[in-house]
């Protein structure tokens, strides 16, 4: 398959493209016109869009949990490797996003989480050891490199050098499309428009939203699912 056609927009990523503007412009209108009604209820923890979060994470675990059951037989260790990766970084996701069903099970929270983390939650995202934010750490900066890194320069140099190109698929790496990084970052640029300091719920379902679309419909899918025997 060219470069051309592997960065081609599917059906499905013009109605999620449509999907997160509109949840991202009514978050920008509503924290503008009616702020308390967009941090109690749009962002508020526990609301539509942290459970719409840890539900598109635990999809993109399924999907790669579903292609290494469909190819377990032929023992590629790297694409075992790579996709049972995906599946632990997802579902970790997931659970992290809901505080493990915390609330929805009404579990409480043990004194060590009371101690430590900043919402008294069950979840590490939260926590602060020895004066260091976790969530701005891990969740902040280092995830915030890790797009830059994956969504705006990868897609590219994926796309002009034949080597790297060899190295990812031998790694079976899901690669953005050209559009994806476009699509993350005037996501991102939308979302800074907020002021009120909520906005994390939006900025991790649009995360989401796009890691889901790279591992279903990723630059390289037809190279990165064709395992051979």
């Amino acid at each position: 398959m060219s470069t051309e056609n592997s960065n081609r927009i599917t059906g499905l990523e013009i109605c999620s493209y449509a999907l997160l503007s509109m949840v991202i412009l009514i978050g920008i209108v509503l924290s503008f016109v009616n702020e308390d009604y967009f941090v109690s209820v749009y962002v508020v923890e526990d609301g539509i869009l942290e459970y719409l979060t840890a539900v598109l994470l635990f999809i993109i675990g399924a999907v790669s949990l579903r292609r290494i059951v469909l190819y377990r037989h032929l023992q590629k260790f790297m694409f075992l490797c790579t996709n049972g990766a995906i599946v632990l970084l997802m579902f970790f996701g997931a659970g992290e996003e809901i505080s493990w069903g915390q609330r929805i099970f009404d579990i409480e929270s043990t004194d060590y989480f009371l101690a430590y983390n900043r919402q008294g939650e069950l979840n590490l995202h939260n926590m602060s050891l020895n004066g260091v934010n976790m969530n701005a750490l891990i969740f902040g900066r280092a995830l915030t490199i890790f797009l830059i890194i994956y969504y705006l320069i990868l897609p590219s140099i994926y796309r002009r050098k034949q080597r790297f190109r060899g190295f990812a698929d031998s790694l079976y790496v899901p690669i953005p499309k050209i559009h994806h990084g476009i699509g993350i970052l005037v996501a991102g640029l939308a979302i800074r428009m907020i002021e009120s300091g909520k906005s994390n719920e939006l900025k991790e379902l649009a995360i989401a939203m796009f890691l889901l679309l790279t591992v279903v419909c990723a630059q390289n899918l037809s190279r990165i699912t064709e395992v051979k025997s």
